[in-house]
């Protein structure tokens, strides 16, 4: 099921979703890692919860300032 949900982050055109890590586990998904906007926190977790068999998604995607690697994260 993660490699699924992987698949379906990396297919949509409008998110970059390099640094986001799936993982899963009996229909629960926990997306972790970080994203560029704002409103790509809120996409990630509905691209995931759109998979079929995915039951819950716990968001812990971080929201990674200005785009750089040695920058401040905030949630």
């Amino acid at each position: 099921m993660a490699d699924r949900v992987q698949q379906a982050l990396a297919a949509d055109k409008q998110l970059y979703s390099r640094h986001i890590t799936v993982k899963a586990d009996d229909g629960v998904v926990r997306l972790s890692g970080y994203v560029w906007d704002p409103p790509d926190l809120v996409e990630a977790e509905r691209i995931a919860g759109s998979v079929p068999g995915v039951t819950r998604v716990d968001n812990s995607l971080e929201l990674q300032r200005n785009g750089q690697g040695n920058s401040p994260v905030s949630r």
